[in-house]
């Protein structure tokens, strides 16, 4: 008795390389959108004392209030 010949019932074309190149253009916009979030924040963090240490130096050393008298 002779061997019958098995047939595939796969439909589909199988493209293996499919997903890889858009998981890795994904990985790297996730990435990026990560460490530019990262970035604003620590630039709040260090912008947010720019004017209150302005101040401080300036006001620091007054002893009493301003002078209001004209002098001219």
């Amino acid at each position: 008795m002779t061997q019958t010949t098995v047939a595939t019932k796969v439909h589909q074309t199988l493209d293996a390389q499919g997903d890889f190149t858009a998981q890795i253009t994904f990985n790297d916009k996730f990435t990026y959108c990560f460490t530019q979030n990262i970035n604003l924040f620590f630039r709040q963090l260090t912008d947010l004392n720019i004017f209150s240490d302005a101040r401080f130096s300036a006001d620091g050393f007054r002893t009493g209030f301003a002078d209001t008298e004209n002098s001219g």
